[in-house]
């Protein structure tokens, strides 16, 4: 569809001055500008259309009612003619396409959102914007499924061997919001991510933080960012995150320290100071095809904590976020409503690595996972304890003393005895099954101090008794284990109870 000539409006003042030279005398419009050979002192401009109907006719030049006769262009001004910059004539309902007529008619033809179109079916009435045409035939028309990636329509039982085989879309990467930024064809979406398996768990371990993700929308945003100067914004609905209250502001023409042509951003929290660690920002804004795999992100090293004139707000900003006429673009996709997607990460503090200590003889020491918890598994009903090993994060040892002299033999069938742990250190022993020791399972711990207390910024483990130990029968001691206090080489046990010498 072709909409009249007479539609077209240039993009500026001075333009629209110039292009008053190229008006047709008959009609009136600003087509395809010719010259004539006439009586006239100064010949009128008459578009090459009305030339042809007034020759058909036979009639004369309309201002001198002479006889005349065609002559092309000064080629001066055919090239300033082609020059001229042309608004869509659909710009009143928010298109905000520019360019040459040429390229205008072009744009009204095939790419026009806004330009009013007819259905292809054969005996279909509907009639309407371009926009909502692929929604229609959808509604109305559709016989299979739609590729989300390229829009092509086949068998739903032919769209995943399509999706892996065959698809040449260029979607992004599904780590893009960790901060993959590689475009791929669909259908070496699979092998891009077996490829770069390592790439991604880095990502995922940098950002492997406490996140959230809040979808925002801007109603009628491809109409008032037409009529938006270069200062005013939109603002979204406060959300809250980490216990602050944010809201999004878009400034469709950009904030004042922007670039041309450039929208803004800027993210205010209603707080202050700035939190710590500033939560690094992904927005992306979703289109109709597929919203999870298109997207413009910001850098977070575009954004900047400063300070706003708004009591005590606080705004984090990205001045040139993307283009004002990309914007345009994704709104126009999804009906004029701009759809964000705002992810917020925090960096969680660094966790410490457990350390593990497990004494020789008693299987292998499992494995340590950096930043995992310490367990431990006790029975308070029988006083028993099955823990392998116990986890503790002691101070930073100073080089350890040489060891204890030899404790004498123990005579059969008397208790066996540790040696007492050096001053200010906490010990406990660690059971498996009943008691440890021969015949009675005897075996006694020595504290520093009593167990089951706490030393500051060390928690307590508590060991089972000998008596209660004892119980079950059978059992072993495991590992020696001390908080607090400088650790020493723990005493090895047989399996009657006895001291290895």
């Amino acid at each position: 569809m072709r909409l009249e000539d007479s539609y077209f409006r240039v993009s500026s003042a001075e333009e629209a001055t110039l292009a008053q030279i190229y008006e047709c005398a008959v009609c009136k419009l600003i087509k395809e500008p010719g010259m004539v050979k006439c009586a006239c002192e100064s010949p009128p401009i008459i578009c090459i259309p009305c030339q042809e109907t007034l020759s058909e006719q036979a009639r004369p030049c309309p201002r001198c009612e002479q006889p005349f006769s065609s002559v092309p262009l000064a080629a001066t001004l055919l090239s300033h003619f082609k020059g001229l910059q042309w608004k869509c004539p659909q710009s009143s309902k928010g298109c905000v396409f520019k360019d040459t007529r040429e390229a205008l008619l072009v744009h009204l033809d095939e790419t026009c959102s806004e330009a009013e179109v007819s259905c292809s079916q054969p005996e279909c009435p509907w009639t309407g914007s371009r926009k909502f045409l692929q929604q229609h035939g959808d509604d109305e028309h559709l016989t299979g499924v739609r590729c989300v990636f390229c829009s092509q329509i086949m068998p739903s039982e032919e769209l995943e061997d399509h999706q892996a085989q065959s698809c040449q879309a260029e979607i992004l990467c599904s780590y893009f919001a960790q901060g993959c930024d590689v475009k791929v064809q669909a259908c070496h979406l699979a092998e891009h991510i077996q490829g770069a398996s390592v790439q991604h768990l880095e990502l995922l371990e940098k950002t492997n933080d406490f996140d959230e993700e809040f979808a925002l929308s801007v109603p009628s945003f491809q109409t008032h960012s037409v009529q938006c100067e270069r200062g005013l914004r939109m603002s979204s609905t406060p959300f809250a995150f980490q216990n602050a209250k944010y809201v999004l502001s878009i400034f469709p023409q950009g904030d004042a320290e922007a670039s041309p042509g450039y929208a803004s951003l800027h993210l205010e929290r209603f707080e202050t100071p700035p939190p710590k660690p500033i939560p690094s920002v992904c927005v992306r804004v979703l289109t109709q095809g597929n919203k999870s795999q298109h997207g413009i992100r910001a850098k977070n090293n575009s954004w900047l904590w400063v300070t706003r004139p708004v009591g005590m707000c606080r705004s984090l900003t990205c001045l040139d976020f993307c283009p004002t006429d990309k914007l345009v673009e994704a709104a126009r996709s999804t009906g004029g409503t701009l759809e964000l997607l705002i992810s917020l990460r925090v960096p969680q503090p660094q966790k410490v690595a457990h350390r593990i200590h497990l004494l020789p003889g008693y299987g292998a020491a499992p494995k340590v996972i950096p930043g995992s918890s310490p367990t431990s598994s006790c029975s308070p009903a029988n006083g028993t304890q099955s823990s392998q090993a116990v986890a503790f994060m002691p101070p930073p040892p100073p080089p350890p003393p040489p060891p204890p002299p030899r404790p004498p033999a123990t005579p059969k069938g008397a208790a066996a005895t540790s040696p007492p742990p050096p001053p200010g250190s906490r010990i406990a022993t660690i059971w498996s099954g009943g008691g440890p020791g021969g015949e009675n399972g005897q075996q006694q711990t020595t504290a520093a101090s009593p167990i089951g207390s706490s030393s500051a910024g060390v928690p307590a483990v508590s060991s089972a008794s000998p008596q209660a130990a004892a119980a079950g029968g059978g059992s072993r001691l495991l590992a020696h284990a001390w908080a607090g206090g400088t650790p020493v080489n723990p005493p090895s046990t047989s399996a009657s109870g006895g001291v290895l010498s």
